[in-house]
C-alpha cells in the first residue's frame, strides 16, 4: 500500500503532463497557423484595416496559451507537493 502511494503522484503527473502537452501542441498549431496567415496576407490586412480583428485573435490565442502554461505549472506544483507528502507519510508509517 505504501509503495502504491509513493508512485501515485508520478502516475498522476504523467497523465496530466500528457493531456497538457497535447493541449500545448494544439495551441502552438493555432499560433503557427495564425502567424502564417498574417504574414501571407499582410498587405490585404493593412489595405482593409483589419489589424484590430487580427490583434484580437492573436491576443485571444496568446491568452489561451498562457492559461495552459499556468495550469501546467499549478498541476506540476500540486504533484510535487503530493509526492513530498506521500514520502513523509511513508516515512511516518
Amino acid at each position: 500500500n505504501a509503495v502504491f502511494l509513493s508512485h501515485l503522484p508520478e502516475f498522476l503527473h504523467h497523465q496530466e503532463e500528457e493531456s497538457l502537452s497535447v493541449e500545448q501542441m494544439r495551441q502552438k498549431d493555432l499560433w503557427a497557423q495564425l502567424t502564417s496567415s498574417i504574414l501571407r496576407n499582410l498587405r490585404t490586412i493593412k489595405f482593409h484595416g483589419w489589424e484590430g480583428a487580427f490583434l484580437d485573435r492573436v491576443l485571444g490565442i496568446r491568452g489561451q496559451k498562457l492559461g495552459t502554461l499556468w495550469t501546467s505549472g499549478c498541476l506540476f506544483s500540486v504533484s510535487l507537493v503530493s509526492f513530498q507528502a506521500s514520502t513523509f507519510l511513508v516515512m511516518s508509517l
